[in-house]
């Protein structure tokens, strides 16, 4: 375990790697992009919150901006009919890599997120 965490702790700067591990300890996801039997898994980081949040999206966004192909963009995520109001939300997600596949593979097992027993 203390080889992957070293190595984790390489694949960005300690800045980025404290966003990343932040945001999926909270409801940041990493998107598995492939599975290969030769290549190594790829994966994306997305992250997704209420309309209420979008400066901390933006933030998110700054931070990891080198990571990333476009900007945060806002979405309608449903229609109250009672109160007639819709709802939105803000999203952005990296580009997809093999350095967020070493994460995919440290943080998720058989599908799910865990909480690993050590952290980078």
């Amino acid at each position: 375990m203390g080889n992957t965490v070293g190595r984790l702790q390489s694949l960005f700067p300690p800045h980025q790697l404290d966003v990343i591990i932040g945001s999926l300890l909270g409801d940041g996801r990493l998107e598995c992009r492939s599975i290969g039997k030769r290549y190594p898994i790829s994966a994306r980081l997305r992250i997704h919150q209420s309309d209420k949040q979008k400066e901390y999206v933006f933030w998110k966004y700054n931070q990891l901006k080198n990571l990333v192909l476009k900007g945060p963009r806002r979405i309608k995520v449903w229609y109250d009919s009672k109160r007639k109001k819709e709802y939105y939300s803000w999203y952005f997600h990296t580009k997809t890599s093999g350095d967020f596949g070493e994460l995919h593979r440290y943080f998720y097992k058989n599908g799910q997120k865990i909480l690993p027993i050590q952290l980078p």
